[in-house]
């Protein structure tokens, strides 16, 4: 694989990325690394612009339930997370090869009143409006829209340092992200955010104010 990379990538004319984690990787494969340029996704239509509604208590995910996106994590840290916030909720949004093992678990533990699976929905906006909490713990991404709409709704948002996660969430200034994939460390990662809520909502405006580059008026016009 590293060897088709090789030689592939240095034949390139052009490489186009969708994130600064992914050019820097596609970097380390080239002789010419200006060849490389970041085209963001085109995610979504517009900023959202209307007076955000009063938030519930209730943290929220949005993906694939499967090994890549690593809701097992983000369940066990919530798990802890409910021992000072009994009044919270998840919300799992998806569905996928992973959710038996996950329901399962969350049966085994007694969490199902808690713990909720939504399964796919059409319309997330009413969702993102009302949401607290965004939590995102892949293992690996190429650019995370579901982040692109949890900025573009206001929501304070937790992710793991996975491609795309630094350009959202402006290299920390706009959010918390992860250093490891511990699910205590997420669990006092939400802890702290609820009890300084204040100043995360604060940094997730300061990442909407850059979702310009995902729009897609501007994004197309890159492409």
């Amino acid at each position: 694989v590293t060897l088709s990379k090789i030689l592939t990538y240095n034949f390139a004319h052009k490489i186009i990325t969708n994130a600064e984690k992914s050019k820097k990787c596609v970097k380390n494969f080239l002789i010419n690394k200006n060849k490389v340029k970041i085209l963001y996704n085109p995610t979504i239509s517009k900023i959202f612009q209307k007076k955000q509604k009063n938030k519930e208590n209730f943290i929220l995910n949005v993906g694939r339930l499967c090994k890549q996106k690593n809701q097992i994590m983000t369940i066990k840290a919530f798990s802890i997370f409910l021992k000072k916030n009994k009044n919270f909720k998840l919300y799992l949004c998806g569905d996928g090869p992973d959710k038996r093992n996950l329901e399962n678990y969350v049966h085994k533990y007694g969490l199902q009143k808690k713990i909720i699976f939504l399964g796919w929905k059409k319309d997330l906006k009413g969702i993102y409006t009302k949401a607290k909490l965004f939590v995102l713990t892949s293992f690996y991404e190429g650019m995370p829209n579901c982040l692109i709409e949890a900025s573009n709704y206001e929501i304070p948002s937790i992710s793991s340092n996975v491609s795309g996660v630094n350009d959202i969430l402006l290299n920390g200034k706009g959010g918390i992200i992860l250093k490891d994939y511990n699910y205590h460390t997420l669990a006092q990662k939400m802890n702290h955010v609820i009890e300084n809520y204040t100043n995360y909502k604060y940094k997730a405006k300061i990442s909407k104010k850059k979702l310009d580059r995902f729009t897609v008026k501007i994004a197309s016009k890159e492409y």
